[in-house]
């Protein structure tokens, strides 16, 4: 150990190796205004893609009353969420199949044109396209851009900014406590 390092008491250490390494991160995180941005800073200190999928079901989650406001009798999207979260909790080959399939349902059955005129059809659409995104979170090979489009569509389906970054935050501190909450 080093002579500053023996200085220093155990806690400060650690804070300062954690800035000394990850400062640039640190300050991105705190200077974010977007939860695309956090995600970038996520992407940036290479999470594993399960955050990701938290991330997307989180914001699946927070947008499926809009969606249910527009189509209560659709049982689709909260059975699509459960798909999600059991790949969260086994990420098997058997829940990557079932993701897939769901999203190439969801894909097939999503039609924008019942929106163009129609502010809360256009709030349920987006609801339904942040699911989709939640899906490819796990489906595809681009889980932070699958989750960034989550975050992005969640905005325009109606969630509060302040909602959507809470969210991204809760997750990127469970990977890295460093990270600021405020």
């Amino acid at each position: 150990m080093n002579a500053i390092a023996e200085s220093l008491d155990p806690a400060e250490f650690v804070r300062s190796y954690t800035t000394d390494k990850y400062g640039e991160e640190i300050a991105a995180w705190s200077g974010a205004t977007l939860p695309e941005d956090l995600i970038d800073v996520l992407k940036d200190l290479k999470v594993p893609q399960i955050a990701y999928a938290e991330i997307s079901a989180a914001l699946s989650e927070a947008v499926l009353p809009i969606f249910e406001k527009e189509h209560p009798d659709d049982p689709e999207p909260r059975q699509a969420i459960g798909i999600i979260k059991s790949w969260l909790k086994d990420q098997t080959e058997a829940n990557v199949r079932a993701a897939k399939q769901l999203w190439v349902f969801h894909a097939a059955n999503t039609s924008s044109d019942a929106a163009v005129d129609d502010p809360a059809g256009a709030a349920a659409y987006a609801a339904h396209t942040v699911l989709c995104h939640a899906i490819l979170s796990i489906a595809s090979p681009f889980p932070a851009l699958s989750a960034q489009r989550a975050a992005f569509t969640a905005s325009r389906a109606g969630l509060p900014n302040r909602r959507a970054m809470s969210l991204v935050k809760e997750v990127g501190h469970k990977y890295f406590a460093f990270l600021s909450k405020g």
